[in-house]
């Protein structure tokens, strides 16, 4: 009886080569890496009401500028910020 040999890792030229080794995806979506959840944990930090100060700390970076790039804000977002923004100045009035 032989041997099993161990599975052969393939190359990054191979998996361009033969397309169905590659994972399926759907056609809109992009591939999940820890930067892009970063990001979205920024995101989210802010939109929970985290002060960008603390999100910063939480994220382990040394200034907050750094922070503010890695927020994503979306229109809706934006458009909430103006929306509050109008109300607490008509409150003051």
């Amino acid at each position: 009886m032989a041997a099993a040999c161990p599975p052969r890792r393939s190359t990054s030229h191979e998996r361009t080569r033969h397309p169905r080794r590659r994972p399926r995806r759907n056609r809109h979506s992009r591939p999940v890496r820890a930067h892009i959840l970063r990001h979205a944990l920024a995101t989210d930090l802010l939109r929970a009401g985290v002060d960008i100060v603390a999100a910063a700390e939480i994220l382990g970076h040394a200034r907050h500028d750094t922070t503010r790039r890695y927020i994503l804000p979306t229109r809706a977002d934006l458009e909430d910020a103006v929306s509050h923004l109008l109300t607490a100045q008509w409150m003051h009035r």
